[in-house]
């Protein structure tokens, strides 16, 4: 996992065609739990890049990606991003290794967006 820590770092991902962010927090065992399954799917076949910012020690680099994302910021979270844009996020319990391969998997193009937290686009 390549940690993010400046805005410069953020924008980046952005222009990536396919960047996976986890926002971790050192203090939470939720988080751990979460960071778990992130390396999980990592391990088991993720072969995308994943990107890990640090809630607490990255505060504002963290609250400037829930504002270019457009999505409200929880601790843990994961977004995936194409193209620019989060066509899927999940925080807490909801971050499994199994639904990440699912939703790093390219969409087909029959498949329509879902609402709070699903596919957006």
């Amino acid at each position: 996992m390549h940690q993010i820590t400046t805005r410069e770092a953020a924008d980046a991902l952005f222009e990536a065609e396919l960047a996976i962010l986890y926002k971790h927090s050192s203090r939470c065992p939720v988080s751990s739990e979460a960071l778990r399954e992130v390396r999980r799917f990592q391990e088991h076949g993720g072969h995308v890049d994943l990107y890990v910012v640090d809630v607490i020690a990255d505060r504002a680099v963290s609250q400037y990606l829930a504002a270019r994302s457009g999505v409200v910021h929880h601790s843990p979270q994961v977004l995936i991003l194409r193209r620019g844009v989060c066509t899927w996020h999940a925080s807490h319990h909801r971050i499994t290794a199994n639904e990440l391969t699912r939703q790093a998997t390219p969409a087909p193009e029959t498949q329509h967006p879902h609402s709070s937290g699903d596919r957006l686009a």
